[in-house]
């Protein structure tokens, strides 16, 4: 393909590309393997970072969390069927045991704003104009096999809200506008809305009157790695703790090991071991 003026779909196919094997892009006549000449770097932010563990097998409907609407920035009406009494299992918004997941359950999504056309975007925003659905998961992700069945724990759905009732699902592939969810930013994504405009199901013409309605597994736990603690970290009892650089502690310090280090500056300091203070 001869190239262009425009930044062109092979040229960003390539970048992709090259990306996506851990290569930069220097030179587009070069294969990604040539690209040598300086190194790869795929930074991430910390203020990004997801620092709590996320459970494999996620307990919502014995040991988790019941949150209201009002808990969280939203209204009943934001919910197709709201309930936060009764059975767990049936309720719309729910923590896991370990307080790091949040599922909701039939949460109406609204229309992302400033689009070339109507309805190709959905997100979900609160009252502090915070997207709720960001942060989500794979359907796939942490999945599992049980007795030879396939687990997803996290598995996402999208319906109406003239089909949520009749628990029948929006399709996926063409059928379904070729949708997908963009995990990270939380935003359902129609690449091909005509699709679905063009449908003769009824049921599934999305509009401003019968909304797209999502159940979905997002992370509410810390993030970002000015939140990341040590606190309740255990240390293996045989091994010794070596630091380059002071130690400033504004507690106990305990510890059944050797501490070997330049300065030492804390209120107090206690502990059944050897102390070496240079």
């Amino acid at each position: 393909m001869s190239d262009t003026n425009a930044f062109d779909i092979a040229e960003k196919t390539d970048v992709l590309l090259k990306t996506a094997f851990g290569f930069p892009s220097t030179d587009e006549t070069k294969a990604w393997y040539e690209e040598t000449a300086i190194p790869f770097n795929s930074y991430v932010s910390g203020e990004d970072i997801l620092i709590d563990e996320i459970p494999s097998i996620p307990d919502f409907d014995t040991n988790g969390t019941v949150k209201t609407a009002t808990d969280i920035g939203l209204t009943s009406s934001d919910f197709s069927n709201y309930s936060d009494s009764g059975s767990k299992s049936s309720c719309s918004i729910v923590d896991d045991s370990t307080g790091v997941v949040r599922r909701f359950q039939h949460i109406i999504l609204d229309e992302v704003p400033q689009l070339s056309d109507d309805y190709l975007s959905w997100h979900k925003l609160n009252s502090a104009g915070s997207n709720v659905i960001k942060d989500a998961f794979q359907f796939n992700y942490k999945q599992y096999t049980s007795n030879g069945n396939v687990i997803n724990p996290y598995q996402y759905v999208v319906n109406t809200e003239d089909t949520v009732s009749k628990t029948s699902k929006l399709p996926t592939g063409s059928a379904g506008g070729n949708w997908f969810i963009d995990i990270n930013s939380g935003v359902l994504f129609f690449p091909d809305f005509g699709n679905l405009a063009n449908s003769t199901d009824n049921d599934f013409k999305i509009s401003s009157s019968n909304k797209p309605v999502l159940t979905i597994y997002v992370y509410v736990g810390d993030k970002g790695i000015a939140n990341f603690t040590a606190e309740g970290s255990s240390f293996d009892n045989n091994a010794d703790l070596s630091l380059n650089a002071d130690l400033s502690v504004s507690g106990d310090l305990e510890t059944t090991g050797t501490i070997t280090t330049t300065n030492v500056i804390t209120p107090q300091l206690s502990a059944t071991s050897i102390y070496q203070f240079d």
